[in-house]
């Protein structure tokens, strides 16, 4: 265990938890929604400061991440816990887990690095699970790695409050963060919650911190694949974060909750592209499909192919160590 960063003790051995908006109000002996964070003498303790449920050496396109360090690897770690309830999660097994999962392993902060260092990995990406949750292991890891050289990626919900966002931030390379939907009553559908302002107001805090960021939207059938909520997404990303932020638009299969909703059909893939480019946005990707779509990275000004790639696979990188293409010099926010 270790103490908990970021918490207020309160009347009656209760304590607040100041992490995440959940701001979970626990009772002697209680663990917060995240259930990894339980009141214990009246100190809160994070359950899974050292605990490892799941590591791999990935391409950094799986994140996916397709604008920092295209065609690198990154060691991925991941424990267990969330702080929202996403219906049709795919790592339910880790992230609907207790820190009493058998697949746990004890691997400090200094033996993570060394094992991206042994891996020739070039990047440490926290991911599978909801890493805000694992906030002082991360940041513990995260000073690690950037005296090693290694870049950092945090793959997350952005479902965090803006303090200790801050405070992550200044060891982050890359945010990828879900834009689950932009209604509530979407965001409350997919996660159980109705703040559905947070992840936005935090992918915006992290570019405003000069982090790179890209964002994913899972496109769920009947739930939040109207063309007014598409748009309004895709106008957030364009005017907030700017046209050149890297959009990663997903296809959903039917899966636990919803199980009972059919796959995102490709059309409504190809149509939320569409009015993604039509709100100005220069960089889309279609993902989880076997259809052969574009995947390379194309100039926005000249046309010309900044990267290919097929998959996760990388084959060239024509940019420019400053982010810009080589063939006009437009900037194109991708860092090689």
């Amino acid at each position: 265990m270790r103490k908990a960063s970021y918490f207020e003790p309160l009347i009656d051995n209760k304590v607040r938890c100041l992490l995440c908006p959940n701001l979970c109000l626990l009772s002697e002996g209680k663990i917060g929604k995240c259930g990894v964070r339980e009141n214990i003498n009246s100190v809160l303790y994070t359950l899974i400061y050292n605990q490892v449920a799941s590591l791999a050496v990935d391409p950094i396109e799986k994140k996916p991440v397709y604008h920092y360090k295209p065609g690198s690897s990154v060691l991925s770690a991941g424990t267990v816990g969330c702080n929202l309830k996403c219906r049709h999660c795919q790592n339910w097994e880790l992230s609907r887990s207790s820190s009493q999962n058998e697949s746990l392993r004890d691997i400090t902060p200094h033996q993570l690095i060394n094992t991206a260092l042994k891996t020739n990995s070039k990047g440490v990406s926290w991911t599978y699970n909801e890493p805000s949750i694992w906030f002082e292991y991360v940041i513990e890891s995260a000073k690690i790695a950037k005296e090693n050289n290694l870049y950092t990626v945090m793959v997350t919900n952005g479902f965090i409050r803006e303090k200790p966002l801050s405070e992550l931030l200044k060891y982050l390379d890359v945010y990828r963060v879900d834009i689950k939907a932009f209604t509530q009553n979407s965001f409350k559908i997919i996660t159980g919650i109705s703040d559905v302002k947070i992840p936005m107001a935090s992918a915006l805090q992290a570019r405003e911190s000069g982090t790179h960021v890209e964002i994913v939207t899972n496109i769920i059938t009947t739930i939040n694949d109207t063309e007014d909520e598409i748009r309004s997404i895709a106008t957030f990303i364009s005017e907030k974060l700017g046209e050149k932020t890297p959009w990663h638009i997903t296809r959903f299969f039917p899966y636990l909750d919803f199980s009972y909703l059919p796959p995102t059909p490709l059309p409504s893939l190809i149509k939320a592209r569409e009015i993604g480019k039509e709100c100005g946005i220069e960089f889309i990707y279609i993902g989880n499909t076997w259809e052969s779509l574009e995947e390379n990275s194309l100039c926005s000004q000249c046309g010309s192919v900044a990267i290919r790639r097929s998959g996760f696979e990388v084959y060239e990188v024509n940019v420019s160590e400053k982010g810009g293409c080589k063939s006009c010099g437009e900037y194109l926010n991708i860092y090689p």
